[in-house]
Order: structure tokens, then C-alpha cells, then sequence
């Protein structure tokens, strides 16, 4: 029987976008489009919503206002997105509900850098 490799556990750290070592990073390193949908709804104002990532680690608390997104990516990790900013990184498919990502992103090593 083939048993999946592990998946390695995410690491989060913090990135400063405008140093000149990670703009190093970033012109090196070869761009991909991004290629995944996503699930989303607007909001209901007042609306409590918690970033649950790994699972169960709470990471941030949000009560919501009349406009915004909440986004559900393909991990399950959701995310309020003000809807400027969640119509232009998104665009809509056939299906009610369901979201095409706009845009690119970098890859240098093991560390991802989305570019907007």
C-alpha cells in the first residue's frame, strides 16, 4: 500500500516586501500565475469571524461591516476581504459562490511572496 508523503508544516515569519534583499528575491525568482478558486459570500454587518488556521489555532477575530467578503480558500483557512480589495484579486465564475484568483505570484526556494 503507498502512503502519502507528510506534509510539512507551515511556517509563518514575517516578510519586509520592501527590502532590498527580498526586491532581490522577487526579481529572480520566476512568476506563476495563480490558478486556484476560491469559495466567498458578503457579509452580514455585525457578523463575528474568526481566521482559524492549522485547523485550530484562532489567529485573528473580526466583527464585519456591510460590504465585505469572507473568503473560504481551497485549505479551509476563511478571511474577511473589504470588497475593493476582494474585486480586484477576484473574479467570478459560472458557478454562485465560487471565485477565480487574480494575478501572480513569485516562488524563491521554499518561500512564497505574493505579488499584488
Amino acid at each position: 500500500m503507498e502512503t502519502m508523503p507528510k506534509k510539512e508544516k507551515t511556517v509563518y515569519m514575517y516578510i519586509d516586501r520592501k527590502s532590498l534583499e527580498t526586491r532581490t528575491l522577487l526579481l529572480a525568482a520566476p512568476l506563476y500565475r495563480k490558478h486556484v478558486q476560491i469559495a466567498a459570500r458578503r457579509v452580514v454587518d455585525g457578523e463575528e469571524i474568526e481566521t482559524i488556521v492549522d485547523g485550530s489555532i484562532v489567529e485573528t477575530k473580526r466583527t464585519t461591516t456591510e460590504g465585505q467578503w469572507l473568503v473560504t480558500n481551497p485549505t479551509g483557512v476563511q478571511f474577511v476581504l473589504d470588497d475593493a480589495v476582494f474585486r480586484a484579486r477576484h473574479t467570478a465564475t459560472d458557478t454562485d459562490g465560487i471565485y477565480n484568483a487574480v494575478g501572480y505570484f513569485a516562488r524563491q526556494s521554499k518561500t512564497h511572496m505574493v505579488l499584488r
